[in-house]
């Protein structure tokens, strides 16, 4: 197993995907023949997987010299733009639940002593 793939999973990608972004950043621009040529993948799923790629934004497309579309990977450092903004956005969220806890604890509080267990059927203490 390739060692970026437990990094770029935390980017929602699958193998396949994991594999033909790697495949097209070694490689360069190149069009869907060339990839179908060079992986086992169907066309259309293929197309799939470059869809998901292009909207992670670690993938573009843009017309060759010939106006074929080629696909091509975006610079390395743009999946650490990525990390950096997933971990910003847990960061606040982690502040707006910090700020609901003193909520929490008091539903904790206001909950009813006597509730029934349904896998004992008696009272939870």
């Amino acid at each position: 197993m390739h060692t970026l793939y437990p990094i770029l999973q935390h980017l929602k990608l699958s193998r396949s995907e994991i594999d033909l972004y790697l495949l097209i950043l070694g490689i360069g621009a190149c069009t869907v023949n060339t990839l179908s040529k060079k992986t086992d993948i169907s066309r259309p799923t293929l197309y799939t997987h470059l869809h998901q790629l292009e909207t992670k934004g670690l993938i573009h497309q843009s017309m060759n010299e010939t106006s074929v579309k080629v696909f091509e990977a975006e610079d390395p450092l743009k999946i650490e733009m990525i990390f950096e903004h997933d971990i910003s956005e847990l960061k606040m969220m982690e502040d707006k639940f910090h700020l609901k806890i003193p909520q929490l604890q008091l539903m904790k509080k206001k909950s009813p002593k006597n509730i029934i267990s349904s896998t004992t059927g008696g009272p939870i203490v």
